[in-house]
């Protein structure tokens, strides 16, 4: 196999619909968004180049396999200006998508694929900026793209990195999200919510708490 030097930002993810199926994404700040993948855990083929565009580093291009289609899985990469697509792997090969709309500012860092009731037309992800309160948390049905951001006194919460969102396996609509909040000043701040409509409305569960420095 062939995986260049890490100089980026590297995500790795597997799930139960295919057994030994294992997905890397990789952003690198020089060379834009690279995928590889497994399908009997053991041998790797080489790096597919998705886009070779960059806009800034530490950014994560979210990575989603599919709970119930085999051999699939769901990644963005950057395409024109500072904007992010998504990008479907099946049959063997990677394509740009509209439909589940993954979009944005960025990358999104991360991807969560509700279990129940979904055919994979139901996405969270995220768009993230580095050391920004301008951060959100995004819910696709599809062609239609929705901002759910958490907003508490006026700071939007979201998550940057894998596990940060996760939904119940026997009701989609129930999400927990651990939230961050990164201005460019010296104050950070973290919160937990919890939705029962998918996001249209957040409860506090925890927080926010504030760190200053």
């Amino acid at each position: 196999s062939t995986v260049s030097a890490y100089s980026g930002q590297r995500v790795i993810e597997t799930e139960r619909s295919t057994q030994n199926f294992v997905v890397v994404v990789s952003y690198y700040p020089g060379a834009g968004t690279k995928a590889i993948v497994t399908t009997d855990g053991a041998s790797w083929g080489s790096e597919t180049t998705l886009t070779s565009n960059t806009s800034g580093s530490y950014l994560s291009p979210g990575l989603a396999v599919s709970g119930k289609a085999a051999n699939t899985a769901y990644t963005a990469a950057i395409g024109g200006g500072a904007n992010f697509q998504g990008y479907r792997y099946s049959g063997g090969s990677w394509s740009a998508i509209s439909s589940p709309d993954i979009s944005g500012t960025r990358l999104p860092g991360w991807m969560h694929i509700p279990w129940h009731n979904n055919d994979d037309s139901r996405v969270f992800y995220g768009a993230a900026i580095p050391d920004s309160a301008a951060d959100r948390v995004y819910r696709a049905v599809g062609s239609v793209r929705t901002d759910i951001t958490p907003i508490v006194s006026g700071n939007r919460y979201t998550c940057r990195f894998p596990r940060s969102i996760d939904t119940c396996a026997v009701n989609g609509n129930r999400v927990v999200l651990c939230g961050h909040n990164d201005p460019a000043g010296g104050t950070n701040r973290n919160a937990v919510f919890t939705s029962k409509d998918g996001g249209d409305s957040w409860d506090g569960l925890y927080g926010p708490v504030s760190k200053t420095g």
